[in-house]
């Protein structure tokens, strides 16, 4: 399942979502996991924030160094999640990536 070399981030996730949705024993949480983790190690590489994908009304969907948290804000509400968190609320189809152009 790891065939996913010239997606964005966002287009890897939504890969797996939709592969969990055609079958739900699929090991897809750990597929998901990964993707995140990568961003999260290059921005703690980098030690600057990265954004990670766009979600649905324009907003990004980021990863900040100095609270290691994935980070949302959408008007004036900030939601800040671990990585498991994440991970967990996009198999349950919150916060999505919006769709791509390949």
């Amino acid at each position: 399942m790891n065939n996913h070399k010239g997606l964005t981030t966002g287009q890897q996730i939504l890969r797996f979502v939709k592969l969990s949705q055609i079958n739900s024993s699929l090991p897809v949480w750990g597929e998901i996991f990964h993707v995140l983790y990568k961003i999260k190690r290059s921005a703690e590489t980098r030690n600057r924030n990265l954004i990670a994908y766009k979600v649905q009304g324009n907003h990004n969907m980021e990863y900040h160094v100095e609270n290691k948290r994935f980070v949302l804000t959408v008007d004036e509400i900030t939601l800040n999640l671990k990585i498991n968190e994440l991970t967990t609320s996009i198999l349950k189809g919150r916060f999505l990536p919006v769709e791509e152009d390949s």
